[in-house]
């Protein structure tokens, strides 16, 4: 992640500066949980620069909040400082918290959780406290924040304070950098829940920064890999500016250079998944409501036709191998060496674009819109010149699952997971299976008897590897009410 941008920061610079009129605070309320030193404090004193109407400063110790209060109101006496002592890891004492803003009748604007677990959990009452800092503790103070009694029409901004650990492996403790991901992935999804202009929610690693915390560790200070403290705390100024509305949502590094995050504004808008929390290697995906994937019937629930957008990449790739021009060529190049006639469904796809094609396709099932309806549907007959010559009546016997109902010729592959196609009375509707794979061989059957009804939905899905069932769920209710309807 280091070279995400290709200026990696350590201090600070022009664009993130809080005296640059873009990062002006003038009228905010700030509120920062661990304010009283380290990391909070500089960002706290990073909003006194920036003009903040107040700022708040919330942490346990009293001795330690007076301290810092007093050298903030030394530098920058135009702005007001307020101390709270609480603890922020008690539910208890963050209502009590959140009740006495009310009770002065104070409306924070901008909330800074940067309170939190640290260090080794050695056993499972340890590792829970963590948990219970770093996840369930801030969930309450999110709450709280979001429904204050006092609160106006302007837009509130919230600010994880998270680590990179989240994404460090092999990382030596687990309880700290599994808690703070678990935090940072919620925001990640809880950001779509409101638009930015209500509520801005970021997630902000403030880089490798010297505080007291390591300092009591006994790591040394003059070694090289600490940032300058002046780089977190103006980057937390910088994306509560107007400049980083776009980042609503994100996992933002004070390391990476502002200035080339704002190039990447019209991806990160138009990518979801970029820039938030997931799967290292593994490509995100998004959801899609209500997408049309074909006609649905009238008595279909609108909500039942909800389409999991990662099915609308595998048709499109289903289409691209279907359709290929080579594929197209070899078909009709075995129908002219073989002297066998091509159905009217082949020698149509062989033919057509693939906007002609199956409305309704999904590749990883065995069925279709109108395959319900295959062998309880009369099908074209056809004289025994349609056969191979020499070939006998009786031998032929309908061959890989095909029903050979009434005379009808059936195009099959013998190779698994390839195109199948069935001749029915309207040839033109005939829909493949989208499942790439070799061209086919094709095989003239002679008329055999009826075979039974077709096979079971769960015998169809049989050989496929099942897909989630919150993404196979509306596919299977709109196969059941079609094939309910065409019977």
């Amino acid at each position: 992640m280091a070279d995400f941008t290709k200026i990696y920061r350590r201090t600070t610079y022009p664009t993130i500066s809080p005296s640059a009129p873009s990062q002006d605070q003038s009228g905010r309320t700030v509120l920062l949980t661990g304010g009283s030193e380290g990391i909070g404090y500089g960002i706290a004193e990073a909003f006194a620069q920036a003009h903040a109407a107040t700022v708040i400063l919330v942490s346990r110790s009293q001795d330690k909040l007076d301290k810092a209060a007093a050298k903030l109101e030394s530098k920058y006496p135009e702005t007001e400082v307020k101390t709270i002592s609480s603890d922020s890891s008690d539910a208890a004492a963050i209502a009590a918290l959140w009740q006495k803003l009310a009770n002065d009748n104070i409306s924070v604007d901008v909330l800074f959780l940067n309170a939190g677990a640290l260090g080794e959990a050695k056993d499972l009452a340890e590792i829970i406290s963590f948990f219970n800092f770093n996840i369930i503790a801030n969930l309450h103070q999110l709450e709280h924040f979001q429904n204050q009694p006092n609160q106006h029409d302007r837009q509130k901004i919230l600010v994880n304070i998270t680590s990179a650990s989240v994404q460090c492996y092999n990382y030596p403790r687990a309880a700290y950098p599994g808690s703070k991901a678990g935090f940072a992935n919620y925001i990640c999804h809880a950001s779509e829940a409101t638009t930015e202009d209500k509520l801005r929610m970021i997630t902000l690693h403030p880089g490798a920064v010297f505080t007291p915390f390591i300092d009591n560790s006994g790591m040394l200070k003059d070694l090289p890999i600490w940032d300058h403290p002046s780089l977190s705390a103006h980057t937390a100024v910088w994306v509560c500016g107007k400049d980083a509305g776009f980042l609503h949502g994100r996992f933002v590094w004070a390391n990476w250079d502002a200035d080339e995050l704002l190039t990447m504004k019209e991806r990160v808008l138009g990518d979801a998944a970029f820039m938030r929390v997931g799967v290292t290697g593994v490509p995100s995906f998004t959801t899609q409501k209500h997408v049309a994937l074909g006609e649905f019937d009238d008595e279909l629930d609108p909500a039942e036709a909800e389409a999991p957008y990662i099915l609308l990449q595998l048709r499109e790739q289903a289409d691209q191998t279907l359709f290929d021009e080579s594929r197209r060529e070899e078909l009709m190049s075995k129908s002219k060496k073989s002297k066998r006639p091509i159905s009217k469904a082949a020698a149509y796809n062989a033919t057509s674009p693939p906007a002609k094609q199956a409305k309704m396709v999904d590749p990883r099932l065995e069925t279709t819109r109108k395959s319900a309806r295959v062998a309880s549907k009369p099908t074209k007959k056809y004289s025994d010149h349609h056969r191979i010559e020499g070939e006998d009546e009786n031998a032929k016997q309908p061959r890989n699952g095909g029903s050979g109902a009434n005379g009808d010729r059936e195009f099959t592959n013998r190779s698994p997971g390839v195109l199948t196609f069935l001749e029915q009375e309207d040839g033109l509707q005939d829909e493949p299976l989208a499942r790439p794979g070799p061209p086919a061989s094709y095989t003239t059957l002679s008329p055999s008897p009826p075979s039974p009804s077709p096979p079971s939905r769960t015998s169809q899905r049989s050989t496929f590897t099942p897909l989630p069932a919150i993404l196979l769920g509306p596919f299977d209710r709109f196969r059941d009410r079609q094939s309910q309807f065409r019977r």
